[in-house]
């Protein structure tokens, strides 16, 4: 499942950013929820995306058709896509559901 962040948290998710809820446990994503610090995030699909739609419609036979469903495929199951290649995809479709942080927050960026 994949999360959003509101606030900045000690595990070093920024505020705003997208993350796999693997890398916390069980228990800190209830109590995270339940505060209103994360939440679940729904993807587009991938045939909504610009420039995709050769791509959705190869991987929609590998029952691959959202954003998240792309970010948790395993390229060893994927016969039509090189390693390399899966990868590639997954960054770009990674970067249409994360945004630039907020008032230059995890960058060397002034406030104006």
């Amino acid at each position: 499942m994949l999360y959003r962040t509101t606030d900045n948290l000690s595990t070093g998710q920024r505020r705003g950013q997208v993350f796999r809820g693997e890398v916390l446990s069980a228990k800190a994503l209830r109590i995270l929820e339940e505060k209103g610090v994360i939440y679940k995030i729904n993807t587009p699909p991938l045939r909504i995306l610009q420039g995709w739609q050769e791509r959705a419609t190869l991987l929609v036979k590998y029952e691959i058709v959202t954003i998240g469903d792309l970010l948790y495929a395993d390229a060893a199951e994927i016969e039509d896509v090189e390693t390399e290649e899966l990868k590639a995809w997954q960054d770009q479709a990674f970067s249409f559901i994360t945004a630039p942080a907020p008032d230059g927050e995890g960058c060397n960026c002034k406030r104006r």
